[in-house]
């Protein structure tokens, strides 16, 4: 494998990654997500 293709797969991982951890912290009730985790930064 190359540069690129090394580049664009822990991209990919560190995507599925994040969005996994956003929808675990979303399925827990009572929980506010922080600040930094909200799309523009909203309230």
């Amino acid at each position: 494998m190359n540069i690129e293709n090394l580049k664009t797969k822990a991209e990919a991982d560190i995507s599925e990654y994040i969005t996994k951890k956003l929808l675990n912290l979303r399925k827990r009730p009572g929980k506010k997500l922080p600040v930094f985790s909200l799309p523009h930064g909203k309230k």
